[in-house]
């Protein structure tokens, strides 16, 4: 769905020319139309882990770019672009999905302060040696259950995790 302000798939495409991933850099160039510039120079910066290009006096999000030059059309505003592989520059078509927040939250890295390595599992409070699991859906801590071992609790938390549908690779470290 296309906003007022965004630019036009067409404006997009004669503006920028998207090759082929190269895990070393973006996807975008500047293209090679007669007058620009800037043809053939990568194109785009990094803000925040996310490439940002800019077009017509704004930054845009570079995996949107890419799904309007993929699919032709804008995702819709409630849709978020996913980097399924959770590489924030491979734009590739392979590797977004269109996604709500709520979902895209289900495929994140494991917090830098996580201490036990296992995503939603922790050591118990209750009775030392023992550990506790938990999960994040919809903003709401749900709790899964206190275990003797690490490995229950965290056979527990994967297998809450494919319940509620989470992407297999949410709480890898990378």
């Amino acid at each position: 769905m296309t906003r007022p302000k965004d630019p036009t798939e067409e404006e997009v495409t004669d503006l920028l020319t998207y090759l082929d991933w190269d895990s070393s850099e973006n996807n975008f160039r500047w293209s090679n139309k007669k007058g620009n510039h800037r043809k053939g120079k990568l194109a785009g910066s990094l803000s925040n882990q996310y490439i940002q290009i800019w077009i017509k006096g704004e930054y845009w999000l570079a995996q949107r770019l890419a799904w309007v030059i993929h699919h032709g059309s804008y995702p819709a505003p409630s849709l978020t672009v996913d980097h399924i592989d959770r590489d924030t520059h491979n734009n590739s078509k392979e590797n977004l999905r269109l996604v709500s927040q709520a979902v895209n939250c289900r495929n994140k890295k494991r917090s830098k302060n996580n201490k036990s390595g296992v995503t939603g599992v922790f050591a118990a409070q209750h009775k030392k040696g023992s550990w506790s699991a938990c999960i994040m859906v919809d903003r709401k801590n749900l709790w899964i259950g206190n275990f003797e071992t690490k490995r229950g609790a965290e056979l527990a938390r994967k297998y809450m995790g494919t319940q509620f549908e989470f992407h297999y690779t949410h709480g890898n470290k990378a």
